[in-house]
């Protein structure tokens, strides 16, 4: 999916990947170029391809500024995102125009809805938290509610980041 937060992403690093094609069973190798990325997305996806190789381009960098960053990140994750209960990340992606899901949400008051074992978390808006007995149900009606509610305030459809199987 492209994986990446604060303007990064995981297409920047990677020099090549070699997948394994099940269902013409061969082994194929992509270069950086082929990968076509975006946001949230890569030319896996949908595939029947399994990804059993890559190779990535890293950059030498002074430890001492690794680690502050990685500091600052984990401190900004955690004090932003509902880290305390079980979740599976983000819901939605992120909008290319207008408020980010979070804000969207809670200017709707929906924050702090539940539907059985699942809520929409208080601390961020575009996030369903589990009190450990939610239902694949619970989390998708509560996904549906907010992509309702998210077009018919502001007139946006709001897509999923998730993946339901």
């Amino acid at each position: 999916m492209n994986a990446g937060a604060y303007d990064c992403d995981i297409h920047r690093v990677i020099r090549w990947v070699r997948i394994f094609d099940r269902e013409k069973r061969l082994i194929r190798t992509f270069e950086r170029s082929a990968l076509v990325p975006g946001y949230r997305y890569s030319i896996f996806q949908g595939q029947p391809w399994i990804i059993v190789e890559a190779e990535l381009e890293l950059t030498e960098s002074r430890v001492p500024d690794v680690l502050r960053m990685m500091r600052e990140i984990s401190i900004k994750r955690r004090k932003n995102f509902p880290y305390a209960f079980p979740n599976a990340g983000s819901v939605f992606k992120r909008p290319m125009t207008g408020l980010p899901v979070g804000k969207m949400v809670e200017q709707l008051g929906l924050k702090g809805t539940r539907r059985g074992g699942a809520r929409i978390s208080e601390l961020h808006g575009g996030f369903i938290v589990s009190d450990g007995t939610a239902t694949g149900c619970d989390i998708v009606y509560l996904a549906n509610l907010i992509r309702s509610r998210v077009a018919q305030a502001f007139g946006m459809e709001l897509e999923m980041e998730q993946v339901i199987v």
